[in-house]
């Protein structure tokens, strides 16, 4: 399943087509025994929930689905507007857990709250950075000689605004539940 949506320049057409994968992966998790929810629109919309876990005893935790076509990493915009600073659909998401789905298929449940400590610290990085050097556009986290972060201000293709997207390896976070050949 590699690069079905990362050519697709159309918004709406990306937007279906992740749609269809995000399917993909429900199902696909259901089919382990997982009991899952789809998510509204509303939820999905406005709260970018994906879906919900139900637990054995009833609770309901909320999920937002990442999947990579081109990466192993977890993408995470931390601003989508940069210059207004304007958090980013992912900083903002109401979801509990991220489920990370990398090219293999192979999927981490990690609790959100990890990742968006991590986004708020890099906010805080470019943020001070480029005060003192206005165009640098890009950050390099390394722990014991692998990358364990990057950081970049790339272009929105929807809106055109800059925004700020963090890119982190799933080795930084402790994962919940993990799944083989998820899809």
């Amino acid at each position: 399943m590699n690069n079905i949506t990362a050519d697709i320049t159309n918004y709406n057409e990306r937007v279906q087509t992740g749609k269809r994968i995000e399917l993909l992966i429900l199902n696909s998790l259901r089919s382990t025994g997982m009991k899952i929810d789809s998510a509204s629109s509303f939820e999905d919309m406005r709260l970018k929930i994906d879906g919900w876990i139900i637990n054995s005893d009833s609770t309901r935790h909320s999920l937002q689905i990442k999947y990579r076509e081109t990466g192993d990493d977890i993408i995470f915009e931390i601003l989508k507007d940069w210059d207004k600073r304007v958090n980013g659909r992912d900083s903002v998401s109401n979801a509990e857990f991220y489920l990370v789905v990398d090219r293999k298929g192979c999927a981490k449940l990690i609790n959100t709250s990890e990742i968006k400590l991590w986004a708020l610290k890099l906010r805080e990085l470019a943020t001070s950075d480029t005060l003192r050097y206005p165009n640098k556009v890009a950050w390099v986290g390394k722990t014991h000689f692998v990358v364990s972060w990057e950081m970049k201000i790339t272009i929105d293709r929807a809106s055109g605004n800059r925004k700020l997207m963090g890119y982190f390896n799933p080795s930084l976070f402790t994962a919940t539940k993990e799944y083989r050949n998820l899809i």
